[in-house]
């Protein structure tokens, strides 16, 4: 059997922005500005790039797709001599992508480091003085300014620039900053840093996120916020409950095993072989709920597909929920790294790993895992066929 997502007929219309570009009719417009246009709607293929028939559809209207200038999640296209970009825009549970009009000379410019992302440092602009997650102390107080009062717990050291709440959390290791939590707006105008408050003031200074996603904010409501991959830090910014304003900035570094490329095989199978330890665990074991399996699964695998896997796997019984004898489901197991009956291929990627072993002869001829971090390495795609 092969778990698979296939495409439908779908239909299209033009973009208003670019009324020749193809957008999904069932795609909702989310916002629209002079220069750019946001989706909600999910147009991801395999790694988050563009789906197969989308990209036949721009194709079908006259666009090309310049794959010399992608990077990352955006995407060229040209027609005439005209370029639009697309971004598609990852999250788990708000898949959104932007449509916008560029110029080569906007390409150029996109093509040069120091201009990703958004607006730059210059000798007269506050940006110039980022924040880091490397700051020690003394640094952090310099560019958001004295604060009216500091209280420190164990490590942490908590900076009031009101009277009305908390402005930073600064928490640190063995005097070595270790996460930083600010609330713009518990700030006063400080002079060597440009602390963004609403969310257009977000996309101004950092550009579009690399990952949109939501969490639950002030005991029952839903709050955005948009995640950015800068070199060694992570940067969350949750905006409030009308997702206007910012609520919070989380500033943390980065996991080095974050990037998959610092990976090896050795490392690859020790992980395979835990994740095999931990689900063999659940064929022996009854569970009262069946939310109970699934959190067990989501230790090593994501949550879509640790619902497929329980699914496929567990019956409710009188005692509980169990892998009932025989069952051929979702049963983990790790490849043999070198067999006369199988092969296998792994391509380590910046932001996934590719496992696929293909077999001669047995009940499966070919099983592909994909791996992908979202706070820890999980296995995001299983395939069987």
């Amino acid at each position: 059997m092969i778990f698979l997502i296939s495409g439908c007929n779908q239909s299209y219309q033009g973009s208003p922005l670019v009324p020749d570009f193809p957008v999904p009719e069932e795609a909702s417009l989310d916002e629209k500005q002079k220069d750019f246009e946001t989706y909600r709607y999910d147009i991801r293929g395999s790694h988050h790039g563009i789906r197969a028939d989308y990209l036949v559809a721009i194709q079908d209207w006259g666009w090309q797709e310049r794959k010399d200038l992608h990077q990352e999640a955006v995407y060229i296209f040209e027609k005439n001599g005209e370029f639009v970009s697309l971004n598609v825009l990852n999250s788990d549970n708000n898949a959104l992508f932007t449509i916008k009009k560029v110029t080569m000379e906007d390409l150029d410019k996109q093509s040069s480091p120091e201009d990703q992302p958004g607006e730059q440092p210059t000798d007269d602009n506050p940006i110039n003085h980022q924040l880091h997650i490397h700051d020690d102390y003394d640094t952090w107080i310099k560019k958001l300014g004295t604060p009216v009062e500091v209280r420190s717990e164990n490590q942490s050291f908590l900076l009031y620039y009101t009277r009305e709440g908390m402005g930073v959390h600064i928490r640190q290791n063995k005097q070595e900053t270790e996460k930083v939590w600010i609330y713009p707006q518990y700030l006063t105008p400080a002079q060597d840093v440009l602390i963004p408050f609403t969310r257009q003031e977000v996309m101004e200074q950092f550009g579009h996120p690399d990952k949109i996603d939501r969490e639950t904010c002030y005991e029952t409501a839903e709050c955005e916020k948009y995640v950015y991959d800068q070199e060694d830090q992570i940067l969350t910014i949750r905006f409030s409950f009308n997702d206007v304003y910012v609520d919070r900035m989380i500033y943390e570094k980065k996991d080095p095993a974050a990037d998959f490329t610092s990976w090896d095989e050795e490392q690859l199978y020790d992980f395979l072989q835990d994740v095999k330890a931990h689900t063999q665990k659940s064929y022996q074991l009854t569970f009262v709920q069946k939310a109970e399996i699934i959190a067990h699964y989501e230790k090593f695998f994501s949550p879509e597909l640790s619902k497929k896997i329980v699914d496929s796997l567990f019956v409710q019984t009188d005692e509980g929920w169990k892998v009932p004898d025989g069952d051929a489901g979702y049963i983990f197991f790790v490849p043999a790294k070198e067999s006369d009956n199988s092969d296998v291929v792994i391509d380590f990627e910046e932001d996934y790993i590719r496992l696929k072993v293909t077999f001669e002869t047995g009940m499966y001829s070919a099983i592909e895992y994909v791996i992908e971090y979202d706070e820890k390495p999980l296995i995001t795609e299983w395939q069987m066929e």
